[in-house]
């Protein structure tokens, strides 16, 4: 109990540092209450690893080096977001880290490989998840079969659109080698959602089965990685 005051304490305190999100690109952040759990969530599935977050506006590498002894590698575009990470790590003593400014139109540097992923991509509810298929491309070759990693989407049977991205999404994840093994539904809450209101977003874990080539997504310039 003592220590979930302590994460919770914590993750309320990145959430005032954190830059705002970008409303121009549909950003919403998670809430520091969902921030803890979700840190509680992922001892057993992602402690003591280096696992990489392609961007991280929600700081969740930042908990998860602190209370789950992982290595964050960070690939992200956003200047704001990679200066602010840094400057949360050297407050927290997390030392074994790495960020790269990276744009996901760009296929994902070969240096850069972890033993899982975490991402909490583009919902991109307006064309069929592009944005979360393109997430997964990009993320799913720096991982190594047999991993388990973990896809952040919201699964609402109130909101076709979840459902009807939810189905394509998963269908190009398993072009990708990757199998959803297990999922925890409804779990996070989010700051500031006008068009949305009360959207949870659920934790998908993705098994990877073998090594693939991944086919392209194609049209991701401007905003339709987002919408």
């Amino acid at each position: 109990m003592n220590q979930n005051r302590d994460i919770l304490r914590s993750a309320l305190e990145l959430g005032s540092l954190r830059p705002e999100a970008d409303m121009s690109i549909e950003q919403y952040l998670m809430t520091p209450e969902s921030m803890m759990r979700q840190v509680n969530i992922m001892k057993s599935v992602l402690g003591g690893k280096k696992i990489l977050f392609l961007g991280d506006d929600d700081h969740l590498s930042v908990l998860f080096g602190k209370y789950l002894d992982v290595s964050p590698v960070v690939v992200e575009h956003d200047a704001r977001i990679c200066r602010s990470l840094r400057d949360n790590y050297a407050k927290d003593g997390i030392n074994d880290y790495i960020i790269e400014d990276y744009d996901a139109r760009n296929v994902l540097p070969k240096h850069i490989s972890a033993d899982a992923f975490y991402i909490n991509p583009p919902y991109s509810s307006k064309n069929h998840g592009k944005g979360t298929k393109v997430w997964l491309s990009r993320v799913t070759g720096a991982v190594p079969v047999g991993s388990v990693s973990v896809l952040v989407y919201p699964i609402d049977k109130d909101l076709q659109w979840t459902l009807d991205c939810m189905h394509d999404i998963l269908q190009y994840a398993y072009d990708c080698g990757l199998m959803v093994v297990n999922i925890d539904k409804d779990i996070h809450t989010y700051e500031h959602l006008p068009n949305n209101p009360g959207l949870l977003s659920s934790n998908i874990y993705l098994y990877k089965y073998k090594d693939c080539i991944v086919k392209e997504i194609e049209d991701i310039d401007g905003g339709s990685l987002y919408r």
